[in-house]
C-alpha cells in the first residue's frame, strides 16, 4: 500500500502498536472541566465534519471560562455562513446522542508521530522533551493529544450548545463559544477513560473531511488488551 504523504509507514490493519500501554501517569489535574474538555474535543470532530478544516494543526487553542462555558478557536480560511453552524451544532450532538466511548491511552512519541503523522496535534507545539504522547480517541470523530482528564462516554457531556461564533479574517480564525453541563450521576473524581489499543492508520485518516460535508460512520470501537 503507498504511504500517506503526511503519515508514512501505514500499520498493517492486524497488527498491534509496538508500545501501546495503559498512560501509566494520571491526568493533568489542570482544573479543566472533563466534559467541557470533551465537548471542545466533539466540536472539534464536527467542525471538521461539516466545516472541511483538517484535523490536524488546525485547532489554534482551547480556553475554559467556568466549569459550564468554553472557547474553541481553530484555523479556518473563510469564514462559515449560519446554516454551516447550525450544522456543526447538529452534528456536535448527534454525536454526542451515539453515546461513544471516550478512550484514552498512551504511546511513544515517535510511533504516534509514525502511525498518524500531526493528526492528532493541534497547532501549538508539543515540548520536544514529551517523549510519551497521552491521546484521546472518539471513534470516528477525534484524535487529539491532551494530558487533561476526560469523560468515558460522550453520554456523560449534556446540554452543549453553541452560543456565538466569531471569525477574525486577518488572522483566518474562527472562535467558537460553547456551553455543556455534565450529566447527573457522573463523578468527576472517580471518572476513569476507557483504554484501546491504538487505532489502525486508515482508520484515522478516514477522520478526515472527504469534500462532500457528509459524516463518516463511526468505525467499530478497538479493542482492549
Amino acid at each position: 500500500t503507498t504511504p500517506h504523504p503526511t503519515l508514512g509507514k501505514r500499520a498493517p490493519v492486524s497488527a498491534s502498536p509496538r508500545g501501546a500501554t495503559q498512560p501509566t501517569a494520571p491526568p493533568l489535574d489542570s482544573g479543566r472541566p472533563p466534559h467541557l474538555v470533551t465537548a471542545a474535543a466533539v466540536l472539534k470532530g464536527a467542525m471538521v465534519r461539516r466545516l472541511g478544516l483538517p484535523m490536524g494543526r488546525s485547532t489554534v487553542g482551547v480556553h475554559f471560562l467556568n466549569d459550564h462555558k468554553g472557547r474553541i478557536t481553530v484555523a479556518l480560511p473563510q469564514e462559515p455562513t449560519a446554516e454551516q453552524m447550525a450544522e456543526v451544532l447538529s452534528e456536535a450532538k448527534a454525536i454526542i446522542a451515539e453515546e461513544l466511548p471516550v478512550y484514552a491511552f498512551a504511546m511513544d512519541r515517535t510511533e504516534a508521530e509514525d502511525l498518524y503523522g500531526e493528526m492528532m496535534y493541534d497547532k501549538m507545539e508539543v515540548p520536544a522533551q514529551v517523549t510519551e504522547l497521552r491521546l484521546m480517541y472518539i471513534p470516528g470523530v477525534v484524535l487529539n493529544c491532551t494530558p487533561h482528564h476526560l469523560v468515558p462516554n460522550t453520554a456523560a457531556v449534556v446540554d452543549v450548545d453553541v452560543t456565538r461564533h466569531k471569525y477574525k479574517p486577518a488572522k483566518q480564525e474562527l472562535e467558537v463559544h460553547f456551553v455543556a453541563a455534565l450529566a447527573e450521576g457522573h463523578d468527576v473524581e472517580s471518572m476513569v477513560s476507557p483504554f484501546c489499543q491504538p487505532p489502525p492508520t486508515d482508520e484515522v485518516l478516514a477522520l478526515q473531511p472527504s469534500g462532500d460535508g457528509a459524516a463518516p460512520p463511526p468505525p467499530p470501537p478497538p479493542p482492549a488488551d
